[in-house]
C-alpha cells in the first residue's frame, strides 16, 4: 500500500498531476506533446466523453467510431513522461481510495504521436517513422529497480562504442518497442531506431548560441547498425514511454512525423496537413 507522500491524489480522488481516474481513460491512449494537438485529436472523436486539464496535461476521452479512445497531452521531456505513464499505470490498476494495487491488471496500449529530425539523407519533411527500438539519453531507466529486465544490454554497448560515447557522460538505455503497435504502421512508416534526447539543442547536435560536446552526432548517428537496423531519428519522449510502459507491463511505441532533416539543414514547423493524416491513420488502426 502506498503511502500519501508516494500516491499523491487531489481532493476528488484523481491522480496528482493527471486529474484522471481510471473510469476516465480507455485502454487505447494516444499520447502527443502539444496540448493543442490533443484538442485537435479531440475533434476526430464522434462524441467527447471526458475532459480534464492541469498545466500542460490535457486529456479527453471519447468516441471513434464506437470504440473508446483517450488522448493526452504530455508537455515536453522525460520529466513529463515520467509522471504520465507511472500516473496512468495508477490511475488504471489502483485503487485510489485505499492505495492498494487492484488485484486484476488492466493492460494500455500507448502510442505516442510526434515531431521528429531524422539523420537519414533518404527520409525527408513529411515522411513518418516509428521506433523499432528507442534508445535514451537522460538516463531515466537507472533510476528504476530491475530496468535490465527490458533493456537491450547488447544494443546499449554496441551504441556507446560505435558512437564514442565519452567518459562522464551519462550511460544511455536501450528498449525495444512494442512489435504489434510497430506492426500496425507497416507500410506507412519507415522502421528503425530511434534516439530520444534529454533536451532539444546541444543534446540533439543543434549549434546555436551554444556548440554541442559532439559535433559530428548527426552523422555519427547516421551510420549507426545494429541488426540491419538504423539510427532514423531524434526526439525527446519516445525511449522513456517505451521504457516505463515494458516496466509496467504495458505496450507501447512512437510514430514521428519528420518535420527536419538533420543532414541537409531543412526545417518545416508548418506541417498542420501531414500530421493530420498520421491521426487519421492511427485511430482507424486502434479501434479496428
Amino acid at each position: 500500500m502506498a503511502t500519501s507522500s508516494e500516491l499523491i491524489l487531489n481532493g476528488d480522488g484523481t491522480v496528482y498531476h493527471l486529474h484522471v481516474n481510471g473510469e476516465m481513460i480507455s485502454d487505447n491512449i494516444i499520447l502527443v506533446g502539444d496540448p493543442h494537438r490533443a484538442e485537435v485529436i479531440s475533434g476526430f472523436f464522434d462524441k467527447v466523453l471526458f475532459h480534464a486539464e492541469n498545466r500542460e496535461y490535457k486529456t479527453y476521452t471519447g468516441l471513434y467510431k464506437g470504440r473508446p479512445v483517450t488522448v493526452m497531452s504530455t508537455g515536453i521531456g522525460v520529466g513529463n513522461i515520467d509522471i504520465v505513464i507511472n500516473e496512468l499505470h495508477i490511475a488504471a490498476n489502483y485503487n485510489l481510495e485505499t492505495g492498494e494495487r487492484n488485484q486484476s491488471f488492466r493492460h494500455l496500449r500507448l502510442i505516442r504521436l510526434g515531431t521528429c529530425g531524422t539523420v537519414q539523407s533518404d527520409i525527408h519533411i513529411g515522411d513518418s517513422v516509428v521506433s523499432e527500438y528507442s534508445i535514451g539519453t537522460d538516463a531515466l531507466a537507472f533510476y528504476y529497480k530491475d530496468s535490465d529486465k527490458v533493456r537491450d544490454l547488447d544494443l546499449e554497448s554496441c551504441f556507446m562504442r560505435d558512437m564514442n560515447w565519452v567518459e562522464g557522460m551519462p550511460p544511455v538505455y536501450a528498449v525495444r518497442n512494442s512489435s504489434d503497435i510497430v506492426a500496425l504502421f507497416d507500410g506507412f512508416a519507415r522502421k528503425g531506431i530511434t534516439l530520444s534526447a534529454v533536451g532539444f539543442y546541444g543534446p540533439q547536435g543543434r549549434n546555436v548560441a551554444l556548440a554541442p560536446w559532439d559535433g559530428k552526432l548527426i552523422e555519427s548517428a547516421g551510420d549507426f547498425r545494429y541488426r540491419n537496423l538504423m539510427v532514423n531519428n531524434f526526439e525527446m519522449e519516445g525511449a522513456p514511454v517505451a521504457f516505463l510502459a515494458s516496466m509496467l507491463g504495458h505496450s507501447a511505441a512512437t510514430v514521428c512525423l519528420v518535420i527536419a532533416e538533420r543532414v541537409a539543414g531543412n526545417g518545416n514547423p508548418d506541417y498542420s496537413e501531414n500530421i493530420r493524416a498520421l491521426i487519421e491513420y492511427t485511430l482507424e488502426k486502434i479501434t479496428k
